[in-house]
Order: C-alpha cells, then sequence, then structure tokens
C-alpha cells in the first residue's frame, strides 16, 4: 500500500513529464513570457503610451560595450512588494534575455526564440 507521500511524488512526477510533454512552461516561465511581450510591444511601438513612460532607456555615464545593446534602466527599490511592479519586473526581465532576442524583428519571431530560450532554461539539466 502506498503513502501519501509516494503518490504525491508520483503526480508530481506525471506533472512533471507532461509539461516536458506538451511543451509548457513552468507558472513562473509563462509570467516572464508574458511581462517580454508586452515590454517588446511596447518597445517596438511605443504603445500604450502609459507604459511607455515607464520604461527608460540604459545609458551608461561612460562609453561601454553594453551601451550598444537595447538594455533597460532598472529603477531602484526599497520594498520586496515594489519590486513586483511592471516599472522594475520589465527591464530587469528585458535586461536577463540574451541580445538577440530583444533585437527580433517581429513579434512573432520574438515570442518564438522568448519560449524556447525559456522552456531551455526551465528544463535543460546543464
Amino acid at each position: 500500500m502506498a503513502t501519501a507521500k509516494e503518490l504525491a511524488n508520483d503526480a508530481m512526477m506525471v506533472c512533471v513529464h507532461c509539461t516536458i510533454l506538451l511543451h509548457w512552461l513552468p507558472i513562473e516561465s509563462c509570467i516572464k513570457f508574458k511581462i517580454a511581450c508586452i515590454t517588446y510591444k511596447t518597445v517596438s511601438t511605443a504603445h500604450p503610451a502609459y507604459l511607455h513612460s515607464v520604461l527608460k532607456q540604459y545609458a551608461p555615464s561612460r562609453r561601454l560595450r553594453s551601451a550598444d545593446c537595447s538594455l533597460l534602466a532598472v529603477p531602484s527599490v526599497r520594498t520586496c512588494f515594489s519590486s513586483r511592479s511592471f516599472a522594475v519586473a520589465a527591464p530587469t526581465t528585458w535586461n536577463s534575455l540574451p541580445i538577440h532576442i530583444p533585437n527580433s524583428s517581429s513579434i512573432f519571431h520574438f515570442r518564438r526564440q522568448l519560449k524556447t530560450f525559456l522552456y531551455n532554461l526551465a528544463f535543460d539539466p546543464f
């Protein structure tokens, strides 16, 4: 007779296996995906204006290699609650992406490359 712990572990393995089999992203990656897609649309089209006004381009004070990248400035915050706002979460997520993803030519290519990147990040053992 199986214990409750063994049943829970088996159910968890089935859930992870189905997620990998169906190419679903974990919840944390889904949130990053949504934030990154909204950020891409806002940066590339400047719409909606209320979100575009929150995002600021990163401008280093001296000449750096990172100046050529399309990075966003991350505002400093004091609390964990304020770090969840779009003004902080969007630049943090955007700056964590490889350079070729934010420089995509269309939203279709951006979404495809982003999902592949997040999937590999979540399920790649290395």
